[in-house]
């Protein structure tokens, strides 16, 4: 048993490894770019959501404008003057909120490309703290059972099976020891850790906007969008037009 309890310190130590690669991967993906792109995307919601409130109110405007103008005889009242204003400003406001919403939009991929690459760290952290913890609690059944366990083998190879069967076999023993292996996989089957291994030390993974994989992109995409920029401001068009004609 001298190579699982090795086994075991190894697995122990690669987990607590993990455990410290998991922490700093979090740490860059909730303070750094990834929380940027999550705030930023937050903000363009917000600009979105008001860009609406004031093309509705500006829509009321105007109705409420032809309303009290056509009531007046078509005289610029007052009431007539106030109810354009309000329209006025109220696109105004839409105008001005939209170049926001542009400017923030215009800047996002490249937030967007470096947030994806420290979530997709942080994903990958996760998984292997997770095998890692797997791993490690193998290690410690088998230190603990793996006699029993072995033994249980060992005499199943002493237990005839099938003649017929047996003669077309390779190994015998392993053979005649399959019906434990089946046993132990019946066993865990009916385990929680079948279907997903949820260790509380390793916290959630929580990837933000990245929980939705369509967030995910690339510094490929991101050259890629600057090169249909580039060739849309020097030789004219759209960049997809010039690089279907490059292409």
């Amino acid at each position: 048993m001298s190579d699982i309890k090795e086994d075991l310190d190894q697995a122990t130590q690669a987990y607590k490894n993990a455990l410290k690669d998991l922490a700093g991967a979090r740490q860059a993906h909730e303070e750094g770019p990834g929380k940027g792109y999550a705030d930023m995307l937050a903000v363009q919601a917000d600009l979105r959501a008001k860009i609406a409130a004031h093309e509705a109110s500006a829509a009321e405007a105007q109705g409420t404008f032809q309303s009290l103008f056509a009531k007046a005889s078509h005289i610029v009242t007052k009431e007539v003057k106030a109810a354009l204003f309000a329209k006025n400003d109220a696109l105004a406001i839409a105008e001005e909120l939209r170049s926001a919403l542009a400017q923030s939009e215009a800047g996002a991929l490249e937030l967007r490309a470096e947030a994806s690459c420290i979530a997709e760290a942080f994903r990958v952290a996760h998984a292997h703290a997770r095998a890692a913890y797997a791993r490690m609690e193998v290690c410690q059944a088998l230190e603990e059972c793996g006699q029993a366990m072995g033994r249980a083998v060992a005499l199943a190879t002493h237990i005839p099976g099938n003649r017929d069967i047996e003669k077309l076999s390779d190994d015998v023993d392993q053979l005649r020891a399959q019906f434990v292996w089946k046993a132990l996989m019946d066993l865990a089957r009916e385990l929680p850790e079948w279907d997903r291994v949820r260790v509380e030390e390793l916290g959630a993974l929580d990837l933000g906007p990245f929980n939705d994989r369509r967030h995910f992109t690339t510094p490929a995409a991101v050259a890629l969008d600057r090169k249909r920029r580039a060739m849309a401001e020097g030789q004219g068009g759209t960049g997809s037009e010039q690089l279907e004609s490059a292409a």
